[in-house]
């Protein structure tokens, strides 16, 4: 069995290489899309086993099908889209905070599973969308960086402090 019958809306498959780095490998639904972001403190790579995902980086926008790769540097303003009505397949890797991008991307995956995502496949609960952007230390660029970041920022240290994040790392860890 290949890797895009084993990679449902559901789940994800975690490997990792022989530099240590992790892998995932996520479900990206047709038509789902990110909100342009960027990330401080880690490159991510990006490879599309399944399917074709549109990338934005920086002023580029590069279509990627199956085997394509892109690395995206650390401060570089990004998003990601599959335009098409079929799901795609990506492997995705980061060069630093592996523990919490695993967390993030093993809880998202479970809040699929249980049927707590909307159509677009955004958390319903937004103290849980907001542990997501901080666990994957998603930052937003411009205007939004000073007037919804902190909003963000703030309902995820509430949502931590409630003891939300232990409970959603609980019931959805991967090992």
């Amino acid at each position: 069995m290949d890797l895009s019958e084993k990679v449902t809306p559901s789940q994800m498959l975690k490997e990792e290489s022989e530099q240590g780095i992790i892998a995932l490998s996520m479900y990206v639904a047709p038509k789902y899309k990110t909100p342009k972001h960027f990330h401080e403190y880690f490159t991510e790579n990006f490879e599309v086993v399944k399917g074709k995902i549109t990338f934005i980086a920086g002023n580029e926008r590069i279509i990627l099908q199956s085997g394509g790769k892109i690395s995206v540097p650390a401060g570089t303003i990004h998003a990601f889209q599959n335009d098409e009505n079929t799901s795609a397949i990506v492997k995705v890797s980061v060069s630093d905070h592996q523990d919490d991008f695993v967390a993030a991307f093993s809880i998202y995956h479970g809040l699929i599973r249980d049927g707590l995502v909307d159509k677009k496949m955004h958390p319903k609960n937004f103290g849980d969308l907001a542990l997501f952007l901080k666990l994957t230390n998603s930052r937003m660029p411009g205007f939004a960086k000073y007037v919804v970041e902190p909003f963000f920022l703030r309902a995820a240290a509430k949502a931590e402090a409630s003891g939300r994040l232990n409970e959603l790392k609980n019931q959805y860890a991967i090992s």
